[in-house]
This record gives C-alpha cells, structure tokens and sequence, in this order.
C-alpha cells in the first residue's frame, strides 16, 4: 500500500506536467505534441486510478486482517480464561481429597508397624507437596481457603467464618442462660416451711371451691 501511494503521487505530479506541456503545445499550434501529451496524460491518469483502487483495496483487507486477529485474540483470551476457571475448580476438588488423604493416614500411622509407617510417611511428605504446589499456584490458604493479595482470607471466606462464629456465638450464650437458671434453682430450693405454705394455699383454695 506505501508502494502504490508513492507510485500514485509520482503519476499526479506526471499528470501536472503533462497537463502543463499539453497547454504549451496547444498555444503554439503543435498540436502533434498536444496530441501526444494529451494520449500520455490519459494513460497516466488511468493508472493513477487503477493504482488508487488497488491501494485502497489494501487498506480494506488489511483492516480485515487486523479485526479478523483482533477476534481471535479476544476469543483465545476467552477460552483462556474459562479454562483457568476450569482448571481452578478441579485443582479445588483436588487439594480437598489430598487434605482427606492426609487425615486418613496420620489416622492409622500410631496403628501400623514401623516398616509400614515408615511407606505412609513417605506418601504424607508427597502429600505435603502437591498441597503446597497448589497453595502457591492459586494463593490457597493451608485448609484451601483462598487469600486475597495480602495473603489474608478473602472478604467471602471471612464473611462465611464470621457468620459461623456468630452463629456458635448465639449458641453459647443461650446454653449459658440456661446453665445460670439451673444454678440459681439449685443454689435456693424451696425450704420446708415454704412448701407447707404452699401446700396450706393450696388446701385453702381446695375448700373454697368446695363452699
């Protein structure tokens, strides 16, 4: 296309001077020579043209070229991005079984015999490794919470542990109510004198309704 656009400029400024030479010609009666700069102009001017709309088309399919690389490029990003959330979500089910894994062996390791304990000991430090190439790959925490960029837990995580901890919280106090009723029952129990008071109250409310 640069080619063509100095090719094109070169054949304007050859059309000026064909022109410029036509009219001298003309003005001193040669008109041989205007016969033949006017032929010289016309085949110019054509390939001027010719060479415009080649460059032009180009520039079009240039352009499609670019918008065409442009879409693949954003669609690449896309299938990137789905395949990173994909891979996230097994690598998630993956540190989980691996957390389960360990548990079941430092389970039974006190109850197998040494030889046997030693091969689960092994499988506990590969263990660790895969645990711990996740937590770098995808900032896990050591129970596979994610962190955020200070390496704390994210506002999601924190809001769930906050919500369990209140919900304990509750709990708590409830059964603490409780257990101070049931203490200050037990610390006064009726005397022996306030249930004959009791029982007299309640013979007199028996006769009454008798009467």
């Amino acid at each position: 296309a640069e080619l063509l656009a100095r090719q094109i400029g070169a054949a304007q400024d050859q059309c000026v001077r064909l022109e410029r030479d036509k009219r001298l010609a003309a003005s001193s009666q040669k008109f041989a020579d205007a016969a033949r700069f006017s032929a010289e102009l016309k085949a110019t001017t054509a390939k001027m043209e010719e060479d415009e709309a080649m460059r032009k088309r180009l520039i079009a399919e240039a352009e499609a070229a670019r918008e065409a690389q442009s879409r693949d490029r954003e669609r690449e990003s896309e299938l990137l991005a789905e395949l990173e959330v994909e891979q996230r979500e097994l690598d998630a089910v993956r540190f989980s079984l691996l957390l389960e894994h360990k548990e079941a062996i430092q389970s039974v390791i006190p109850e197998v015999e040494p030889a046997h304990a030693e091969l689960l000991e092994s499988e506990l430090t590969d263990n660790e490794a895969a645990r711990a190439s996740l937590r770098s790959k995808w900032r896990l925490g050591e129970r596979g919470e994610q962190l955020d960029e200070s390496g704390s837990q994210d506002a999601l995580y924190a809001d769930a542990v906050g919500r369990s901890d209140e919900e304990s919280g509750d709990e708590s106090d409830e059964s603490d109510e409780s257990s101070d009723e049931e203490a200050e029952a037990a610390a006064h129990p009726p005397t022996a004198g306030g249930r004959d008071a009791a029982e007299e109250d309640r013979g007199i409310v028996s006769g009454g309704d008798g009467v």
